[in-house]
């Protein structure tokens, strides 16, 4: 059931028919991005959605953000809290059984359980000791998601992240990131140096927990780059850092918190839109 990630670098090409919006973490929140295709009239002919990964958890509406892997017009890259889902089925991917028991001894100590993962247990089918064939398919399809996506060239280029491009750090503590010239090589290998992964889902060194970074200078080399990961309260302007514009502003602590809520930018004009539960 193991299936290999064939590139976990995934390069697109400009689009040249419509327009391409970027969405912030989802987390489980498809009633506000529905609000928000919406308010842009989205045509799903010639335009796309990219999304920076965390797809599912917290939210109420975790499996129907995944049933967006299904759309020709939807890409998504990996987030943290994909790889958390994937952590916690590495047995069942393995061997395609999982007990009950997984669910009621780890309820309280699983890492994806207690950060909002429970809403699995609705697909976990008792007779047989396996998951729905629905949910399945979609955590094959997670399998796959690549760690960064490259959409365009020269100008028009963009890329697409989880948390950041910022290398490991050295001994000189300098900060250096990757560059385009370095995910173009990690594409042509199909490969990303393995102590680098966990940066580009768990990172927050770049962007700050909790703190606004509003500095647009860009970072040598490095096109600009949208992220999530960070949540931060949303003031009116974008969270930017040495070619990096942070979308994640907590659409499901927008139910009973005010400034937050779902951002979607639009990758050709960098129109900025907001859903949240509660008004901004």
């Amino acid at each position: 059931m193991r299936l290999p990630l064939e590139n976990p670098l995934r390069k697109l090409p400009a689009n040249r028919h419509g327009q391409d919006y970027v969405i912030g973490d989802l987390h489980g929140c498809y009633d506000l991005l529905e609000k928000l295709l919406l308010q842009v009239a989205f045509n799903p002919h010639v335009d796309r959605l990219f999304s920076v990964g965390d797809l599912v958890d917290r939210g109420a509406y975790a499996f129907d953000c995944l049933k967006l892997l299904d759309q020709p017009w939807f890409h998504a890259v990996r987030g943290n809290h994909e790889q958390l889902m994937l952590d916690f089925f590495e047995t069942y991917l393995a061997t395609g059984f999982i007990d009950k028991s997984a669910f009621n001894s780890l309820k309280d100590t699983s890492y994806f359980l207690v950060n909002g993962g429970e809403w699995v247990d609705a697909f976990f089918h008792p007779q047989t000791n396996t998951m729905k064939k629905s949910f399945e398919t979609r955590l094959k399809q997670v399998q796959q998601l690549p760690y960064i996506l490259i959409v365009g060239e020269g100008e028009q280029r963009f890329h697409v992240v989880h948390a950041d491009l910022l290398r490991p750090k050295d001994a000189s503590g300098v900060l250096s990131l990757w560059t385009d010239n370095d995910l173009d090589e990690w594409h042509t290998l199909s490969a990303i140096p393995q102590d680098c992964k966990r940066g580009l889902l768990w990172s927050r060194s770049l962007m700050g927990s909790g703190s606004s970074v509003i500095d647009a200078t860009p970072y040598p080399g490095l096109s600009i780059t949208y992220c999530g990961h960070t949540i931060d309260k949303y003031d009116g302007e974008l969270r930017q850092r040495l070619s990096h514009c942070c979308l994640d502003h907590g659409a499901y602590q927008s139910e009973n918190r005010s400034q937050y809520g779902l951002m979607m930018i639009n990758a050709n004009t960098q129109a900025v839109h907001i859903a949240s539960y509660l008004p901004i």
